[in-house]
């Protein structure tokens, strides 16, 4: 380990049981000194330590690696700690270092260029180190552009760049005799040769001609031509123009605007959260009458063999003029439970008419039964026929159902 002259050092010792190992505080405060190689004089004398807050058996220790305590550029040295643990007197060396030079930055250690260099170097020349490489020193040094700091063009294949401005006898004439080059003379052949072609196919606008030579085979006249025009708007006249009315009438007469096209019609009878049509007229509306909320209504209040999926169900007796009840809301089967359940009424329904049966019932939302007795607003004579209908409120809507009566002793 290296610590540079000035430098201030911080270590850790830690202490244990001498029995267990395991790490525990000392007696009393611990103590280290410094000593230097062969010297038996320690530098610095019993120095406490300082504990580490919270931490079991962990100290801590500081000193000054500076030429005013003792150290020397070169010298070894060793940290050693005494402390006693459990009435046990121990001693170990926690550091071993070598001093070296003071840093003229902090954390940039000085370098030895004789050292790094194998010899010692030249003097410095604007904070450079001079000194001499390789094949360099018998006058190979590398090339060097006329104006320091300018770099030259290299290509991956090793081809340096050229710069037309900068060739040397530009005047001189080269033999390029492996090289095809495209003289001027070629080229201006060349453009003569588009040139004397454009006129005959441009028109007096400078537009592109059509080329019309073949159609059908021969050549075609600007009658041709026309005949065949007249004859495409033939077809678009008696057939597609014909089929479009077909098309048009059949769908009847739509406005084409806003929400009044096809499309508008299949979001509305589909859609419930669509715009109406103003074409469709009367009292139509996508939010109750459209495909999706009939669903939706049918999907909460209908089931799949199209009976309503809620309906009441139980027993209703009769004593004399007593009537009592034990009845439930069913869906799919199942008894209906929960706070939505806030009422119950029945009806004795003859031919003569319905009698409404006092006194209220008692609903169990947590079992779904609903239990009450009463007695008929009119009293109903002996053997008359009559139905008892059951009207159970849940989540706001009544469910109403037809339940026999059975006649008790």
């Amino acid at each position: 380990m290296k610590v540079a002259i000035d430098e201030v050092v911080y270590f850790d010792a830690i202490t244990s049981n001498p029995t267990t190992g395991a790490v525990a505080d000392a007696d009393s405060t611990p103590t280290f000194d410094v000593y230097e190689e062969a010297t038996d004089t320690g530098l610095l004398g019993a120095t406490n330590l300082t504990k580490r807050t919270s931490l079991t058996g962990d100290y801590r220790g500081t000193f000054t690696a500076s030429a005013a305590n003792g150290f020397e550029a070169g010298k070894w040295y060793s940290v050693v700690v005494s402390a006693t643990v459990a009435t046990v007197a121990g001693k170990a060396v926690t550091m071993h270092f070598q001093c070296v030079p003071a840093e003229s930055v902090a954390g940039v250690p000085k370098v030895d260029l004789a050292d790094w260099l194998g010899v010692a170097p030249l003097a410095l020349t604007s904070q450079r180190v001079e000194t001499v490489v390789g094949a360099y020193a018998s006058g190979q040094g590398p090339l060097q552009p006329t104006v320091a700091g300018r770099t030259l063009d290299v290509s991956a294949g090793g081809e340096a760049g050229v710069d037309w401005a900068n060739v040397g006898s530009p005047t001189t004439v080269v033999g390029l005799s492996g090289t095809t080059v495209k003289t001027a003379t070629d080229v201006e052949t060349d453009t003569q040769d588009i040139q004397a072609r454009l006129p005959a196919a441009l028109t007096g606008d400078g537009l592109m001609k059509a080329d019309t030579l073949r159609v059908g085979g021969t050549l075609q006249s600007a009658a041709d031509i026309e005949d065949h025009l007249d004859f495409i708007q033939s077809i678009l006249d008696n057939t597609v123009n014909t089929n479009f009315e077909t098309i048009k009438n059949r769908l009847g007469s739509i406005t084409g605007s806003g929400n009044n096209t096809v499309l508008g019609f299949f979001k509305a009878a589909l859609n419930k959260a669509a715009a109406t049509p103003s074409d469709i007229g009367g009292t139509f509306n996508p939010a109750t009458d459209s495909t999706e909320a009939i669903r939706d209504r049918g999907d909460a209040a209908w089931g799949s063999a199209g009976a309503s999926t809620n309906e009441p169900d139980g027993l209703v007796g009769r004593s004399g003029s007593t009537y009592a009840y034990l009845v439930w809301l069913k869906s799919q089967g199942v008894i209906v439970t929960g706070a939505g359940l806030t009422a119950c009424t029945v009806t004795i329904r003859t031919a003569a008419g319905d009698l409404v049966l006092s006194g209220s019932a008692s609903i169990n939302t947590t079992t779904g039964l609903i239990s009450g007795s009463g007695t008929l607003t009119t009293a109903l004579p002996h053997n008359t026929p009559a139905v008892a209908y059951v009207t159970i409120t849940s989540s706001g809507t009544d469910y109403t159902a037809p339940i026999g009566i059975v006649a008790l002793a």
